[in-house]
């Protein structure tokens, strides 16, 4: 008697399984809409930042490049590759108008210095805080 009280199996039930799907689709909608909402506010915010890398002169001691703000607003410069070398700008290897800063704004032309040499083509990445970037290859 036992056994068959464990072995008792359900009935499908049309009333419960058709509210259980609504509500796992609208569950699912909801989620796809809050992931769309953020990503388009994610780059709403950056709408209009473009930078644009104006010039690099190799020196014998030291790389110069110079970067552009072109775009809207304010921009935050964060990270330049010369292939493969990573440097982080900050107030000490970025200047603006002669003042330390790493902030561009509008118009602005910012020089970077790098206590490195390059002898061959090189790909030159700038990178902003905002994820807005510009990238070409210069040579010496």
């Amino acid at each position: 008697m036992f056994i068959r009280t464990l072995s008792y199996s359900f009935k499908y039930d049309k009333a419960i399984t058709v509210p259980v799907t609504l509500v796992l689709v609208l569950l699912v909608s909801i989620i796809g809409a809050i992931g769309i909402i953020y990503i388009w506010s994610s780059t709403a915010q950056r709408t209009g930042h473009t930078i644009l890398i104006q010039n690099v002169v190799f020196q014998q001691n030291q790389t110069r490049v110079y970067v552009q703000n072109v775009g809207k607003g304010t921009i935050i410069l964060d990270t330049m590759y010369l292939g493969d070398d990573r440097f982080i700008l900050q107030a000490t290897n970025c200047t603006i108008n002669g003042k330390g800063t790493n902030i561009l704004e509008e118009g602005q032309t910012a020089e970077i210095i790098v206590i490195q040499s390059y002898r061959s083509k090189v790909c030159v990445k700038i990178i902003c805080t905002d994820g807005t970037f510009h990238e070409g290859y210069w040579e010496p």
